[in-house]
């Protein structure tokens, strides 16, 4: 059975691939990271962004040259256009800071780009397939090598004993989609050394975001194909998972380091007496962007600005300050909060935001509808590297809509570009993948 349509594809001269500059494009963003002071890292990161901004547009030229387009994109470059329009026009017209509102438009800016070069590297390059999954495998190690390598070498290095959020690249959630892929498709052994990598560095960090990641990429699958509980391959992805789940506990517990320790006791601080400060403060900052989204006719539809201010407030914010002191609880982000869909109306409101905001929750029912129309690929080949990139985007999508709900998408570069890459995945597979 043959899963990809042969759709012909007018081509001008000879075909050049595209797969080395789209992976150099995509590898750029590994070598960025966060300044310790406001604009510290500024001529950097602008040469990253030159470097990805010249190889996007070569790329996505060479790309229609050889017969590829883009149509189905655009109502979500549409939807992120009119976000990022109105938040900083709405921004500047309140005076907020020019520097800020240009560093938040650049995330999104890297996210429906990287949507589009996604999709159209893959519309251009149907002949090589497996080239692009390695291509995206090697990119997953390098932005979680690069991240340790990167926290290693800062001032207060990598101390294991209090490790946190700081470790984690944006190619985690992709990595541990590869666990869910595992339920419909035989992985290679680079698969399987990426996963493993990647959950050593989600114990790491000790963030319960990335399993809530993980369980609703998981469940998805159920969801989707609820036979797929007794099929071989959920049985031998399950033990997959459970054998490098053991093998990274196991080097824990070896090395003495004590992240078991720590997880448990992540696990179960909820049962204070007074709950779980983190879930406290988030839901505190969330309360407060919400409040300021309805405060006026003009915030409901345009928005606080781009560079507005969050604060934590109400009845959590009281009961986290019980628990950790108001020192911890006056913390404050700039435009994005810890809550990505909110941050979104807080920021652009219902006329900027709205759009975009129906657009990531219907690409990530259109996952699932296109994990229902997929058979598990027992071939190697182009039918099997389709496959294998419908599941894996649609995974990528899935698991950063739930991360949304539990962190800021939209205010880490990293996390942006790889929430394009996957959203660019699931567009093109959805148009060549056809129906059982």
């Amino acid at each position: 059975m043959r899963v990809l349509e042969e759709r012909p594809q007018a081509r001008v001269g000879t075909h050049k691939s595209l797969i080395v500059p789209y992976a150099v494009a995509i590898m750029v963003w590994a070598l960025d990271f966060k300044a310790a002071t406001s604009g510290g890292a500024a001529v950097f990161q602008g040469l990253l962004l030159l470097v990805y901004s010249a190889l996007l547009f070569s790329t996505t030229a060479a790309a229609i040259r050889q017969g590829a387009s883009f149509e189905s994109l655009w109502v979500l470059l549409l939807a992120t256009g009119v976000f990022m329009i109105d938040s900083a026009v709405v921004g500047l017209n309140l005076s907020q800071p020019p520097y800020a509102i240009l560093v938040n438009l650049i995330p999104p800016l890297i996210y429906v780009s990287a949507s589009l070069l996604s999709y159209i590297t893959l519309a251009a390059s149907k002949d090589e397939l497996p080239s692009f999954l390695n291509a995206l495998r090697l990119a997953c190690l390098v932005f979680a090598a690069l991240r340790i390598l990167s926290v290693y070498l800062s001032p207060g290095g990598l101390d294991v004993a209090s490790s946190r959020w700081g470790v984690i690249s944006g190619a985690v959630v992709p990595s541990l989609g590869i666990i869910a892929v595992a339920l419909l498709q035989r992985l290679s052994y680079v698969d399987v050394l990426v996963l493993t990598f990647n959950l050593l560095v989600t114990l790491l960090s000790v963030t319960r975001t990335l399993f809530v990641a993980l369980a609703a990429q998981i469940a998805s699958v159920f969801l989707a194909r609820p036979g797929a509980l007794f099929r071989s391959y959920t049985i031998k992805g399950l033990a997959l998972f459970a054998a490098a789940l053991m093998a990274v506990v196991a080097l824990d517990v070896a090395a003495g380091t004590g992240l078991v320790g720590r997880w448990v006791e992540r696990l179960t601080v909820s049962g204070s007496r007074y709950g779980d400060p983190t879930a406290l403060t988030r839901s505190a900052e969330t309360n407060f962007m919400l409040e300021s989204f309805a405060a006026s006719t003009e915030s409901v539809l345009f928005g606080n600005g781009l560079a507005a201010v969050t604060s934590l407030t109400g009845p959590d914010a009281e009961r986290a300050a019980k628990i950790v002191g108001w020192s911890s609880v006056d913390i404050h982000s700039i435009g994005y909060g810890h809550e990505s869909y909110a941050s979104i109306l807080f920021v652009a409101g219902l006329f900027g935001g709205g759009g975009l905001l129906i657009m990531q929750f219907v690409n990530g029912l259109q996952s699932v509808a296109l994990l229902r129309r997929i058979q598990p690929a027992r071939r190697s080949g182009a039918d099997a590297a389709a496959t294998h990139i419908g599941a894996w985007g649609a995974f990528i999508v899935i698991g950063m809509l739930a991360t949304g709900f539990l962190s800021g998408n939209l205010g880490d570069r990293s996390t942006c570009i790889w929430y394009g890459i996957g959203t660019g995945m699931l567009y093109w597979a959805r148009e060549v993948l056809k129906a059982d």
